[in-house]
C-alpha cells in the first residue's frame, strides 16, 4: 500500500485504518484517533494540544458498514467506528457520479465528515429503495426521505 510521502497513517475507503502497512484492528485506537481527527487545509491530520500528525484519506474518513431498519422504518447506519447514528433528514445523503452514497455523519470545526457506503452497506440499503413513477427512487427513514437519482449528469 503506497502512502503519499512519509505519511504513516491511512483510512481506506472502508474505513479501515493503517499504520504504514498494517491495519489498526483496536477498536479504541481508532475511536481516540476519530476524536482528534481535524480537517485541515492540506487534508486531514490528528491534532491534539502538543502535535500534529498528517492523515492521508484514501476517499472519506467514514464508512458505512451496514445498515438497520426497525419496525418502525427507521433505518440506523452501523459506521466503521462502531457508532450507530440514525438515517433523519438532519443528514445529507448523496451519490457521486459512479452511483456510490455518502452520508453526512459529523461537523466539527465548520467542517462536515463524510461516510462512505461499503459496498454490503450498498447492497443493504438498496433494498429499501421505492421506485416511483419518474423511475427515480426515494429512501424513506422515519419522517425522512431522500430522492435519488437513477443516472446522474456530469
Amino acid at each position: 500500500m503506497n502512502v503519499p510521502g512519509e505519511i504513516a497513517l491511512k483510512i481506506d475507503t472502508d474505513g479501515v485504518w493503517y499504520y504504514y502497512d498494517q491495519p489498526l484492528e483496536r477498536l479504541g485506537l481508532v475511536r481516540l484517533f476519530y476524536s482528534v481527527l481535524q480537517k485541515t487545509t492540506t487534508g486531514f491530520a490528528l491534532i491534539t494540544p502538543v502535535e500534529k500528525v498528517p492523515v492521508w484519506v484514501e476517499d472519506v474518513p467514514f464508512a458505512v458498514k451496514d445498515i438497520q431498519r426497525d419496525d418502525s422504518g427507521t433505518i440506523t447506519l452501523l459506521l466503521n467506528d462502531e457508532t450507530l447514528l440514525p438515517l433523519t433528514s438532519e443528514l445529507r445523503l448523496r451519490q457521486n457520479m459512479h452511483n456510490i452514497l455518502y452520508v453526512s455523519v459529523l461537523e466539527r470545526n465548520g467542517h462536515t465528515f463524510e461516510a462512505r457506503f461499503t459496498r454490503n452497506a450498498y447492497f443493504a440499503i438498496a433494498a429499501c429503495f421505492q421506485e416511483l413513477p419518474d423511475g427515480a427512487y426515494v429512501l424513506r427513514s422515519g419522517d425522512a426521505e431522500f430522492l435519488l437519482k437513477t443516472h446522474l449528469e456530469d
